[in-house]
């Protein structure tokens, strides 16, 4: 069992509902959030890289010949509509890191 399964495992013991995410981003996982929601009380989530969950969906892109340029447009494309636009309740975030800014 890798790290992010392992992870995953205790995450669930807790809080099934913290563990919605798209199974084809799971090496992008880089950890879970937790914050307050006076409505709700404590909500836990998970949270992967962007700037991996875009490598991950450009990967097949390019290994198929697409060139990097239109790889990246395309996975932009699809991260933009179909993942983050694809709301339910308990969706992960999703974090840029500075290094990846800077």
């Amino acid at each position: 069992m890798n790290k992010i399964d392992e992870f995953l495992e205790i995450v669930g013991e807790c809080n099934d509902e913290a563990l919605l995410y798209p199974t084809d981003l799971k090496d992008a996982i880089i950890g879970k959030m937790e914050y307050f929601d006076g409505a709700n009380g404590q909500i836990e989530r998970i949270v992967l890289d962007k700037t991996k969950c875009m490598e991950i969906l450009m990967e097949s892109d390019i290994a198929s010949g697409v060139s990097e340029e239109q790889a990246y447009e395309d996975a932009l494309e699809h991260f933009y509509y179909n993942v983050i636009g694809s709301y339910v309740e308990g969706v992960p975030a999703y974090v840029t890191l500075i290094n990846d800014m800077v």
